[in-house]
């Protein structure tokens, strides 16, 4: 009976555990979405589809390739925001 209890008490901890790892986890979410949500919005509120690059717009730019601005992303040394499988860059990251 103390075996069973002591497995129970152990499963109950790994949940707790688990549960404190997801709501971590969720506060990062959340962040990340404030910080994508600032990003895309103006001081008024509202998107400003003018001041992003897309990928080939950031190549020329830089005059370099699209697989080079994909592994600078990979890296850290670009930050993207992705809408749907498009990546967007804004010009201040550069």
């Amino acid at each position: 009976m103390t075996n069973y209890l002591l497995k129970i008490s152990r499963s109950v901890f790994k949940l707790l555990t688990g549960f404190d790892d997801l709501l971590r986890f969720e506060a990062m979410i959340i962040e990340e979405l404030r910080g994508i949500k600032d990003l895309l919005s103006d001081k008024n509120g509202e998107v400003d589809d003018q001041q992003f690059l897309t990928v080939e717009d950031l190549a020329i730019k830089l005059q370099v390739t699209k697989r080079t601005i994909y592994k600078w992303e990979q890296r850290g040394k670009l930050i993207s925001v992705r809408l749907g499988s498009k990546r967007y860059y804004k010009p201040i990251d550069f």
